[in-house]
């Protein structure tokens, strides 16, 4: 019998059992009807108030509904069972397994980069030190920790050029780099009042000559050749033997000259033309961290005639604030080849097009066009058009001389 009842509580330990109490008039009515009906009853105890009972957890159901013809009062006062208690452990388990993987994740987010700001550039552009930090590690996605700052800021140096200095710091997920560029010889000596010369930008005849500041060089009807100085910057005085420098000036003067050019554009009389068909296809791709990936549901390219050309989209929090995310938008615009084929004539009329438009893209509106001519030479091929164009230009440039460099020094002196 002791063996029989250990069997039993640990069959019932197993499938889960509740405890009850029944209040009522018609409780025993309830309990013996119950009976009747194979609900399970065990370790009955009853007292004017009430009944107690164990009844198997899958019985409660059909215990409720047939009481509800007793309008009796039950009340489930414990339930034990194996399912629960592992439900349960299950429960704070996986919440304890949660818990230290969302510890864990975050660990491993805290030490990759997230964010790179850059600051301190003026002519060198942001993608170029992002692709430069790249190739030294410092890139969205990477382990932050394993970072060695000081090298990295001195081959950075050493690549990018034109940097005075540049300084690399951590902080959580974001890599600060800071610089500073390098003022170059032509910053400092082309400000508003450093000296300079004024030189010609072409060979050319002296047309007219309005001096400001600085000593003129050349006088209406001289001819000179590209880089003469037309206007010295420096003042001199001449003595008996000897020139004395006695001031240095920024040269001011407008000074227009007769310049001659050729020009000579070649148009062959079968070519290929290429003419875009309006049809425009995207791909697009999106890289998270390291890793590429390619969305196929956008148009395909269907066609092997196209110019191709990438649009790319940093997402970022700010300026310098680059996220690991990045939208990449391909382009192919498709075209086909036709095949060209021009008279004598047509040939012409094309090479007169471009002769005017190379004047009207290449010489400035204070310019005149005193004459242009053009000549055509044929052969076999191609059509040979010599434009003669002589005008009547602004000819003069500054040009700051390394000579120029002690001459505030100069001026201060006197």
């Amino acid at each position: 019998m002791g063996v029989i009842n250990i069997i039993d509580k640990l069959w019932k330990y197993l499938s889960g059992y509740a405890i009850i109490s029944i209040e009522g008039f018609n409780k025993m009515k309830l309990i013996n009807k119950a009976v009747k009906k194979f609900i399970k009853f065990s370790d009955i105890t009853s007292n004017r108030v009430k009944a107690t009972a164990i009844i198997p957890i899958e019985d409660l159901k059909k215990l409720y509904e047939l009481n509800e013809g007793y309008k009796c009062g039950i009340k489930i006062e414990k339930i034990i069972s194996l399912k629960l208690i592992i439900g349960r452990l299950l429960k704070k388990y996986f919440f304890l397994l949660g818990f230290f993987s969302f510890i864990t994740i975050l660990f491993v987010l805290s030490n990759m980069i997230w964010l790179i700001n850059i600051t301190g550039n003026e002519e060198l552009s942001n993608s170029d030190i992002i692709q430069a930090c790249s190739k030294e590690g410092i890139e969205l996605g990477k382990n932050i920790s394993k970072l060695n700052c000081k090298d990295i800021s001195n081959n950075l140096k050493n690549k990018l050029g034109n940097i005075a200095w540049i300084n690399i710091r951590t902080q959580g997920a974001t890599v600060f780099v800071k610089l500073a560029e390098e003022q170059k010889l032509s910053h400092e000596l082309n400000s508003k009042d450093s000296p300079c010369d004024i030189v010609a930008s072409a060979d050319c005849e002296i047309t007219s000559i309005i001096t400001n500041s600085g000593q003129p060089q050349v006088k209406k009807g001289d001819i000179v050749a590209k880089g003469d100085i037309l206007v010295s910057g420096q003042l001199v005085k001449s003595g008996n033997e000897e020139i004395e420098i006695t001031n240095q000036v920024k040269s001011r003067a407008t000074i227009f000259g007769k310049v001659e050019r050729i020009k000579r554009i070649d148009i062959p009389f079968l070519f290929q033309e290429k003419k875009y068909t309006g049809k425009v296809y995207n791909t697009y791709s999106l890289k998270i961290f390291n890793k590429k990936i390619n969305i196929d549901f956008i148009d395909k390219v269907r066609t092997n005639s196209y110019d191709k050309s990438t649009e790319v989209k940093i997402f970022n929090l700010g300026e310098g604030y680059n996220l690991p995310l990045v939208l990449y938008n391909t382009k192919y615009k498709e075209y086909v080849i036709n095949n060209i084929t021009l008279n004598e004539k047509q040939a012409e009329n094309k090479a007169s097009k471009l002769i005017y438009n190379y004047i009207i893209n290449t010489y400035p509106l204070d310019s005149d066009i005193l004459n242009c001519k053009i000549k055509y030479v044929k052969n076999n091929k191609i059509l040979s058009a010599y434009a003669y164009i002589i005008s009547n230009e602004s000819i003069g440039v500054e040009n700051y001389n390394v000579r120029f460099l002690g001459g505030n020094a100069l001026n201060d002196s006197t």
